[in-house]
């Protein structure tokens, strides 16, 4: 698998990915699976299907359960991100 490194350019700057070192276009080629399914699923906003997510966990070198959790903590810190936004908001 040919994974290169992975920034994403905002007009905010570069945020780094929340795997760093991984490339999800590359990883989505390499596994057969969609740029966007890849992209939403290790953002955090969506959870795959079973299908998917073993061929990511395969891809990743982890087991299914260690991928959910993974999905898991990155979706409660976007959770927490966002609200934390909406009420600095509200003041």
């Amino acid at each position: 698998m040919n994974i290169k490194p992975y920034k994403r350019t905002t007009n905010r700057g570069t945020k780094p990915n929340t795997l760093p070192g991984l490339n999800r276009s590359a990883l989505a080629k390499d596994i057969g699976i969609s740029r966007v399914c890849v992209s939403r699923v290790l953002g955090g906003y969506c959870r795959p299907r079973l299908e998917a997510a073993s061929k990511i966990a395969k891809a990743l070198s982890m087991s299914l359960d260690g991928l959910f959790k993974m999905l898991e903590g990155i979706k409660a810190k976007r959770k927490a991100k966002c609200k934390a936004k909406c009420k600095a908001k509200r003041k």
